[in-house]
């Protein structure tokens, strides 16, 4: 008898933490134990824990930066955001605003 309550413990266990478990693998693990184990036991909980465990995760953005080319010795610096552009261009490489036409600055 004493065999057959714990069995029925553990499988209410199991279940109880099943969301977990199926999230396991996921970036915010944390964060679906911690709203399963404090809120696992209303249904609501449990079903939203169970809900963010087996949705998809957004895979990470990367942004990837296009080679710069400068020509060696020379830049326009911009009023605007403080980066150096190549003396022929005529708007920021960083930030796209309109460069002064000053004589450009000699970058050692």
């Amino acid at each position: 008898m004493a065999l057959l309550g714990l069995f029925l413990i553990a499988l209410s266990l199991f279940i109880y933490f099943l969301p977990t478990y199926l999230g396991r693998r996921k970036r915010n693990v944390g964060a679906i134990f911690a709203l399963n184990l404090l809120l696992g036991w209303t249904l609501v909980g449990w079903v939203a824990a169970l809900v963010w465990a087996l949705s998809h995760d957004t895979p990470p953005t990367m942004v990837v930066g296009q080679p710069v080319t400068v020509v060696q010795g020379l830049a326009i610096l911009c009023a605007e955001c403080g980066k150096y552009s190549e003396p022929t261009s005529k708007f920021c490489r960083s930030c796209g605003k309109p460069l002064a036409t000053q004589p450009p600055v000699i970058v050692a």
